[in-house]
C-alpha cells in the first residue's frame, strides 16, 4: 500500500512538471534565492525582498482584512510562504488569534531555521512543505508568487503553477483565503518577476471554486490582493 500510494504521487508530481515545466530543481532554486538574502540581511523585511517593513505590514495589514466579521478569538492559520515568521508577528495580537493554532510553511531551510529559533509561542508551528498540510480557517500567502525564474519558465508555465497552488491552499481552507501578486499594469516592471492581472485570478477562484474571490487595490501602487470567502 505504502509503495502504491509513493507511485502514486511520484506519478502526480511527474505529471505536474510536464505540464508546467516546473521541477523540484527549479522550487529549490527559487528556496536559494531566498537562503542566500537571508544569510545576507539576516531576520529582516529585507531578506524577503520587500523594501521597507512598511511596505510589509501594509500588505499584511490588507490580508489580515480577511478575518473581518470573525467572531472567534481561536482561528486556525496557514501561512503559505511564511519566511522568517514576518506574518505570525504581525497577526500574534489579532483579537481572532487570542488561542488558534498557526502553520507557517515554507522552502526556505534558513528562513524556517530562524523562525523556529526566534518564535517559541505555542501557537505557532513551522514546517518544511511546498504547499500547505493542514487544515486551517484561513489561510495567508504574501509575496509568494512574484519571484518567477526569468530563463527556465514562461508566464505561462507559471501561471499554470500559481493556479494549482492555489486549489491546494483552498482545499485546506475552511473560511477564507487572502494572497497578494504582482500588477500587471504596474509601469516600473523589474525583470526576474511575475506581473499578472487580478481578473483573471479572480475569475479562475469564481469559476473553479466555491469560494467567492474579491480583488482590493489602491494600498500599493504595484500590488493587488484577492480575498476569497467560502461561499
Amino acid at each position: 500500500m505504502i509503495i502504491m500510494q509513493t507511485f502514486k504521487n511520484f506519478l502526480k508530481e511527474q505529471l505536474f512538471c510536464h505540464k508546467t515545466g516546473i521541477t523540484k530543481e527549479i522550487l529549490v532554486d527559487i528556496a536559494s534565492t531566498y537562503d542566500f538574502s537571508f544569510n545576507r540581511y539576516g531576520r529582516n523585511h529585507k531578506s524577503t525582498f520587500w523594501f521597507t517593513k512598511n511596505s510589509q505590514y501594509s500588505r499584511f495589514k490588507i490580508l489580515a482584512k480577511a478575518l473581518d466579521g470573525e467572531t472567534r478569538t481561536n482561528v486556525s492559520i496557514n501561512d503559505f510562504g511564511c519566511g522568517y515568521g514576518a506574518f505570525f508577528d504581525y497577526i500574534s495580537k489579532h483579537p481572532n488569534f487570542v488561542s488558534g493554532k498557526y502553520y507557517g510553511y515554507d522552502i526556505s531551510s534558513n528562513m524556517l531555521r530562524s523562525a523556529k529559533k526566534s518564535i517559541k509561542d505555542k501557537r505557532a508551528e513551522f514546517i518544511y512543505a511546498e504547499e500547505p498540510l493542514h487544515k486551517a480557517d484561513y489561510t495567508f500567502a504574501s509575496g509568494v508568487f512574484g519571484m518567477k525564474p526569468e530563463i527556465t519558465i514562461s508566464d505561462d508555465e507559471w501561471k499554470i503553477y500559481v493556479k494549482d497552488t492555489l486549489l491546494k491552499m483552498l482545499d485546506k481552507t475552511d473560511v477564507a483565503l487572502a494572497f497578494n501578486m504582482l500588477d500587471i499594469d504596474f509601469d516600473d516592471q523589474k525583470t526576474g518577476l511575475y506581473y499578472s492581472p487580478s481578473e483573471e485570478y479572480e475569475e479562475f477562484i469564481n469559476k473553479n471554486t466555491n469560494f467567492h474571490a474579491k480583488v482590493v487595490k489602491g494600498y500599493m501602487p504595484q500590488d493587488w490582493t484577492i480575498i476569497a470567502k467560502k461561499k
